[in-house]
C-alpha cells in the first residue's frame, strides 16, 4: 500500500475490490480465525497462544537463534539450560501475542475494560492533557504492543506510529482497527509529521528499543553491551519536550501499568543512557514477554562483526522489496 509521505494517513483505508483477489484468500482464512478467538475468554486465548508458541518455537529456528543469542548477552549469568528455557517461554508469549493482537483490535471497550488493570502515576499524562502538553511516550516491543497501545489509549488520548505491512490485508485490517483506538495515527514514513504532532499537544507512543541504524543512533550500553540507540528522544528532550516511559505487564487476569517521567539531560549520551537503563528495568521484571527475536545488536561499533548468523532467504525478500519502492 502506497502512502504520500507528505499527508497525513490515519484516515480509515477503503476497502478495494482488489482486496478479494484469491491469492489473499489464506490471509482472510487466517484473520477470520483470529477475528473470531477475539470473543474467547482471555484465559482460553492465552491456553492457545501458548500452544501456538511452542509449534512457532519448532517452526522458527533462525528467529530461535536470534533470541537466544541477545539473551546469552543480556543475560551472561544464566545456563545454557536457563537460557533454553527462557526462549521456550518468550515463544509461548509470541504465540499468545497473535490472539492479544485480535483481542486489541476487535474487542469491546466494555470486554477491555472487565480485565484487571491497574495504572500506576497516570494522572502524569492526565495532567498533560488538561493543560494540553505533549509528550513522547517511550514503550518496549513486547509481544503484546498492540494490546499495550489498545490500554493505554483506553481513556487516554494517545497518537501511534506504524510500519507497513507488506501483506494488503493485514495492512487494511491493522489501520482500520488502530484508528479506532489511536489518533493520531501515522505510518513510519511520516516520523516528521508525527514529531511536529507533539507541539501541538499529541502523547505519541513510540518504541525506541531496536536498533534502527548508526545513522540515527549512537552506541549506548544495554545490558553492558553497545547497543545502535536511536537518538531521537534525546533530541526532543533537548527541545524542551517532556519523555516518559510506560512499562505493560501481564498479571493472571488482566495487566499492569507504570509510568514515569523521564529527566532532562545537558547531554545527550547522558540521556539515552537514562532511556536504556529504563528499558533494561522494564525488560527484566518480565524478561520473557519482550520481542528478543528482533536483532538488537545488529549495528556493530567500529566494524565488528555481526554476531547474527546470515539469513540469505530473508534478507533476499527484504532486498527485493526495497527494490520495488525504488
Amino acid at each position: 500500500m502506497r502512502v504520500d509521505k507528505k499527508q497525513v494517513y490515519y484516515k480509515n483505508p477503503n476497502f478495494s475490490l482488489a482486496l478479494l483477489n484469491l491469492k489473499y484468500l489464506p490471509s482472510w482464512i487466517l484473520f477470520g480465525i483470529l477475528y473470531s478467538s477475539s470473543f474467547l475468554p482471555l484465559g482460553l486465548q492465552r491456553y492457545l497462544g501458548k500452544i501456538l508458541g511452542s509449534i512457532l518455537h519448532k517452526a522458527s529456528p533462525h528467529r530461535k537463534e536470534i533470541a537466544e543469542i541477545n539473551l546469552r548477552l543480556c543475560f551472561p549469568n544464566k545456563t545454557e539450560k536457563e537460557i533454553k528455557k527462557m526462549v521456550l517461554e518468550n515463544f509461548y508469549n509470541i504465540g499468545t501475542g497473535f490472539f492479544e493482537m485480535a483481542f486489541a483490535w476487535w474487542a469491546s471497550d466494555k470486554r477491555i475494560r472487565n480485565l484487571e488493570i491497574s495504572f500506576k502515576n497516570k494522572e502524569l499524562f492526565q495532567e498533560a492533557e488538561k493543560e494540553n502538553v505533549g509528550m513522547l511516550v517511550l514503550v518496549r516491543h513486547s509481544t503484546h504492543l498492540e494490546l499495550d497501545a489498545r490500554l493505554l489509549c483506553l481513556d487516554l488520548n494517545m497518537g501511534g506510529m506504524f510500519k507497513e505491512q507488506s501483506n494488503e490485508i493485514y495492512n487494511y485490517l491493522m489501520i482500520k482497527a488502530r484508528n479506532k483506538y489511536a489518533q493520531p495515527c501515522f505510518t513510519n514514513h511520516e516520523g516528521r509529521i508525527a514529531i511536529d504532532s507533539i507541539q501541538d499537544g499529541i502523547k505519541l507512543i513510540y518504541a525506541a528499543d531496536q536498533d534502527y541504524g548508526e545513522k540515527v543512533s549512537n552506541f549506548i550500553p544495554f545490558y553492558n553491551n553497545d547497543a545502535a540507540t536511536v537518538t531521537l528522544p534525546a533530541s526532543l528532550s533537548k527541545t524542551g519536550t517532556r519523555v516518559a516511559m510506560i512499562d505493560v505487564r501481564k498479571t493472571a487476569k488482566g495487566f499492569c501499568i507504570e509510568a514515569f517521567e523521564l529527566q532532562q539531560c545537558a547531554e545527550e549520551r547522558e540521556f539515552l543512557i537514562q532511556v536504556n537503563q529504563g528499558y533494561e528495568e522494564m525488560i527484566t521484571k518480565a524478561p520473557e514477554e519482550f520481542l528478543w527475536m528482533h536483532r538488537r545488536f545488529k549495528s556493530q561499533p567500529n566494524n565488528k562483526k555481526i554476531i547474527y548468523p546470515a539469513w540469505k532467504s530473508r534478507d533476499s525478500k527484504r532486498q527485493k522489496a526495497r527494490d520495488k519502492r525504488i
